[in-house]
């Protein structure tokens, strides 16, 4: 469990989320915002991660799904899930024949037989959310306003925690 902070030093990188599970917390799948904290001349002082348990989420997408008739899943970059309703995907399951594309500002949409699979890149993640209709043409109407729902859900959950956590650091 604790291979990520070698990993993450090595990268070089500000910040980045990780979703493992908590030996802390019962072995729940959580997802960790794990952050550089460095000096002003830049010298690394050490890493905090900050937990965000990955139940509230998983309700929240839930929901959706059963609303929307979707099945979603957050993806990282190799397509391997990292979020998803169903536990057993997570960092199981490989999504293939999705788009995963940084560097586009718009939906990715791929349709085969009246299905319909969106992918979007979060930034602010680094991880793609990927939306599944079941074949039925009338839900795709729905999509772009179900993303917007879902990426506004989980950015905002997840910089809630990061807030406090930079509050608690400052002091504040």
């Amino acid at each position: 469990h604790d291979k990520w902070y070698p990993t993450f030093l090595i990268k070089n990188i500000a910040f980045e989320l990780n979703a493992d599970t908590d030996q802390v917390n019962g072995n729940h799948w959580t997802i960790f915002i794990n952050c550089r904290i460095t000096a002003p001349d830049g010298t690394l002082l050490g890493v905090c991660g900050v937990r965000v348990i990955m139940d509230h989420l998983r309700q929240i997408m839930e929901e959706y799904e059963k609303q929307y008739g979707v099945k979603i899943n957050l993806v990282d970059s190799n397509g391997l899930v990292q979020m998803a309703v169903d536990y057993s995907d997570i960092q199981r399951i490989y999504l293939n024949n999705i788009e995963l594309n940084k560097s586009d500002d718009n939906y990715s949409v791929r349709q085969s037989m009246r299905k319909y699979r969106i992918s979007k890149y979060l930034k602010e993640l680094g991880w793609y959310l990927v939306v599944q209709t079941g074949g039925h043409a009338s839900a795709s109407k729905f999509i772009p306003l179900f993303i917007l729902n879902i990426i506004s859900a989980i950015i905002l959950i997840v910089l809630y925690y990061l807030i406090i956590y930079l509050k608690e650091k400052n002091g504040s």
